[in-house]
């Protein structure tokens, strides 16, 4: 039998076992259970056979004895039926009266045999119904304790797994931040809101990473934290994350200009455009801010123009 036909099998057996007892251990304990079922229905076999042969023995007797009332009754009948004379009637007349008083003793032990053989079987019965309820209670207590126990280990688990989980999330968050800053980002938060869920933990390294996959789906590179955050920042269509003094414009090709960083729009940019406030969302940025980034990335682009011309 395989595991699960043994754990099946013991259930029915009533054997208690748990992941830690071994197929051979539970296979061993089936067996001495079954012998042992084994053993009490064959001695209630023979003690009911024992019974039923002592009520048999006795019925034959009562039948027997039946049977001789009868023919004495039959033999006195026929010596009325021949007349006999006053002393001799009385004579059977008491003999008569003697027998029929021996036949209802012997018809209300026949009775009372009957009904104390019908009561002890009803009381066996009784009796196994209730060991059989106990015994099911008391399963069903154990079976509800264990259950308890390994739903108390199952939260535990999971709440140290959640607890382990929140800790990394926090430490991918932190390294976020700090790389983005190092990078130059406008923004370190909206770096952090943009690239966390681009990471994977790996449990054999014990740390995030970044996985690079082809068009099928193939893995092809994987990144760290920093060489993912320094990739996505220096992506020319995430200049606009970028703080502007990245790259200083050279002095002979600097135009007059004055500091954006603490401008609002110009006009170029309607702060109450629907799919301007989309990207500021999706972004994590407030609608001015976002159009703050764009016109530092717009600005940036023109000073790369000169310096072209």
């Amino acid at each position: 039998m395989n595991r699960e036909e043994l754990e099946r099998k013991a259930k029915e057996l009533g054997i208690k076992f748990d992941e830690n007892t071994s197929d051979e251990d539970l296979a061993d304990l089936i067996e001495e259970a079954e012998e042992e079922n084994k053993s009490n229905k064959d001695d209630n076999a023979e003690y009911w056979k024992s019974e039923f042969e002592k009520a048999k023995g006795k019925r034959d007797d009562l039948r027997k004895a039946n049977r001789n009332l009868k023919e004495k009754m039959e033999e006195l009948e026929n010596k009325l039926t021949n007349a006999p004379s006053q002393d001799e009637f009385k004579k059977i007349q008491e003999q008569f009266k003697g027998l029929k008083k021996f036949r209802e003793d012997i018809e209300k032990k026949n009775e009372e045999e009957e009904l104390k053989q019908k009561s002890l079987a009803e009381r066996t019965e009784i009796s196994f119904k209730k060991q059989m309820d106990e015994l099911r209670q008391e399963f069903e207590a154990e079976r509800e304790k264990y259950n308890g126990l390994v739903k108390e280990k199952e939260e535990a688990l999971e709440k140290e797994r959640l607890a382990r989980k929140k800790a990394q999330f926090n430490t991918l968050e932190g390294d976020l931040s700090k790389y983005a800053n190092k990078y130059k980002a406008v923004n370190s938060e909206q770096i952090v809101k943009i690239l966390r869920g681009d990471f994977d933990y790996d449990e054999d390294t014990n740390q995030y990473l970044y996985f690079v996959k082809d068009n099928k789906g193939k893995l092809k590179d994987e990144l760290s934290i920093e060489d993912r955050v320094k990739q996505f920042l220096e992506d020319e269509s995430n200049s606009n994350l970028v703080r502007s003094d990245v790259k200083e414009t050279p002095p002979d090709k600097r135009t007059d200009t004055k500091t954006h960083s603490n401008k609002k729009s110009t006009g170029k940019y309607d702060p109450n455009d629907d799919g301007l406030k989309d990207k500021a969302d999706r972004a994590g940025l407030s609608v001015e801010d976002y159009i703050e980034t764009l016109e530092i990335r717009d600005e940036r682009m023109g000073n790369l123009k000169e310096q072209n011309t």
